[in-house]
């Protein structure tokens, strides 16, 4: 009996030392740089449930001691486990009260190591650690990996940082930054992230680290603008792509040829290229195309000028009005013009037809041209019928209704997560 209590009590503790096997709620990138009068770091307040952008107010950067400044992407528990350590570092190093503190250097090598023991352990901690800090004016940065590897540098990342900032740092970086513009280049490392990595939330913090202290922002957005061709629909961008290459190159893509030995390989390596060529034939034939001008009806009306990131110019006629009979072939000519642009659409109603739609929107008189975004009405034409001057007109209503639509969906995500 009592062997059984021992046993069970020696699995119970061997459980309650076991901590995080694989990572559940997690930070993505920390980037880092050194600038003249010390260290900068950013990281968003993004906290990830698996796939799901669950938390949206978790602070990823912390002051250790007197000179030094850590970041953490990784596991959030991991990264809490980690900070208590330091504590007890730092109250036994504060103890001694002999007029020394720990700077960075130390810090970083005592990270590398409880790293490395935790990786032998076979029980890691699910982390990747920047570490910064200036002491006795020299300034100092380094990064540890989950398994302890660890190395110093100008600038450091983490997570995608690594394989989307680090390029920008290269290349923008210099020693004498002033603080105003390593601030502008962590913005933009963080905008690209922001903007490709699934993970990131438009709410970060900037830290800097002097011979003074630590001094860590307030949260805040970045300006940002979505409405690029790639983002809006990745797809028909790629289509676009691959009816503009050479076609001895989409050949080389789509199948290289196989060497040849002989006239029977010849033969064959002949019927695969013309296979793969009919093939991308046939692709680009059987593809849907999307009608130059597309007609409204009180059943699609609605629906379609509420596509998000996407204007409509619309014409409203009828057809026994002298004026739009005028117009010939000018909308159809507009909407040949417009190919290309995915974010714009070119409509028409026919208010004989249509009447409650033409009542909706309140059309007096014909033609009657508006534009139309996320289902707003925008913008009225009055100008010149031609096609440049519609063209233009379109193109200038529909990009500001874009970054005023962006303005204001980054004011509502602020008050929401404030």
């Amino acid at each position: 009996m009592e062997s059984n209590q021992a046993k069970s009590s020696l699995l119970a503790s061997e459980s309650d030392s076991q901590r995080t096997l694989s990572p559940y709620v997690t930070g993505t990138s920390v980037v880092a740089l050194k600038y003249k009068d010390g260290i900068l770091m950013a990281a968003d307040m993004g906290g990830s449930y698996g796939s799901t952008l669950r938390y949206k107010s978790m602070s990823r950067m912390t002051p250790v001691g007197k000179h030094s400044l850590l970041g953490a992407s990784g596991e959030i528990s991991d990264f809490q486990e980690i900070c208590k350590y330091l504590d007890e570092l730092i109250l036994h190093d504060s103890m001694w009260d002999d007029g020394n503190s720990l700077g960075p250097k130390e810090v970083h090598n005592y990270l590398t190591r409880v790293m490395y023991n935790r990786r032998n352990k076979f029980d890691p901690f699910w982390n990747s650690l920047v570490l910064g800090g200036v002491k006795k004016g020299e300034k100092y940065l380094g990064m540890v990996s989950m398994i302890g590897l660890s190395f110093v540098d100008d600038h450091v990342a983490t997570g995608f940082g690594n394989h989307l900032a680090r390029p920008i740092l290269r290349d923008e970086w210099r020693e004498d930054l002033s603080f105003e513009d390593g601030v502008k280049l962590l913005e933009k490392c963080m905008r690209v992230l922001l903007y490709r990595d699934r993970s990131a939330v438009n709410k970060l913090q900037i830290a800097k680290i002097t011979e003074e202290g630590v001094t860590i922002s307030q949260p805040y957005s970045l300006k940002t603008f979505w409405g690029f061709t790639a983002f809006n629909n990745p797809t028909a961008a790629d289509l676009r792509l691959l009816t503009i290459l050479p076609e001895n190159r989409v050949l080389q893509q789509r199948s290289p040829p196989p060497p040849f030995h002989g006239k029977r390989q010849q033969v064959m390596a002949n019927l695969n290229r013309s296979i793969t060529l009919c093939s991308l034939l046939l692709l680009l034939l059987i593809s849907p195309t999307k009608p130059e001008v597309i007609t409204l009806t009180p059943e699609t009306f609605s629906d379609k000028v509420k596509e998000k990131d996407t204007a409509w110019f619309v014409k409203f006629c009828v057809p026994w009005c002298k004026h739009c009979k005028n117009l010939g072939s000018l909308w159809e000519d507009l909407g040949t013009a417009m190919e290309g642009q995915d974010e714009i659409e070119v409509g028409e109603v026919d208010c004989g037809a249509s009447k409650s739609v033409c009542s909706k929107v309140n059309i007096h008189s014909y033609p009657t041209f508006k534009v139309f975004y996320e289902g707003e009405e925008v913008a009225k034409y009055q100008g010149k019928r031609d096609v440049d001057s519609l063209k233009a007109f379109v193109l200038e209503e529909a990009e500001k209704a874009e970054k005023a639509a962006a303005e204001k969906e980054n004011d509502n995500d602020i008050d929401k997560e404030l």
